[in-house]
């Protein structure tokens, strides 16, 4: 089992690369960490908030560009869905 350290580091790398990704409008907050996931939220102008989570081992395993990656394209289809509907 990994360490926690290195969880949060990892989380906050990520959470580092979403807001580097997203326009300066959209507001990221702390990685919020509850039952064995990470849970990263946007929230972008008036839209309700967008969230999508992460597990312990996935984090662990994942490299932080990768898990950057595979939350971006969570949170970009989450938008995507809320513009269409």
């Amino acid at each position: 089992m990994s360490s926690a350290l290195e969880i949060m580091d990892k989380s906050y790398k990520v959470r580092t690369i979403i807001q580097h990704s997203l326009p300066p409008m959209a507001r990221v907050w702390a990685p919020y960490f509850s039952n064995g996931s990470v849970r990263f939220r946007v929230k972008y102008k008036t839209m309700p908030v967008f969230a999508t989570e992460l597990t312990f081992n996935q984090i662990v395993k994942m490299p932080v560009q990768e898990a950057a990656c595979l939350t971006m394209i969570r949170l970009t289809s989450q938008m995507l869905q809320r513009l269409e509907e």
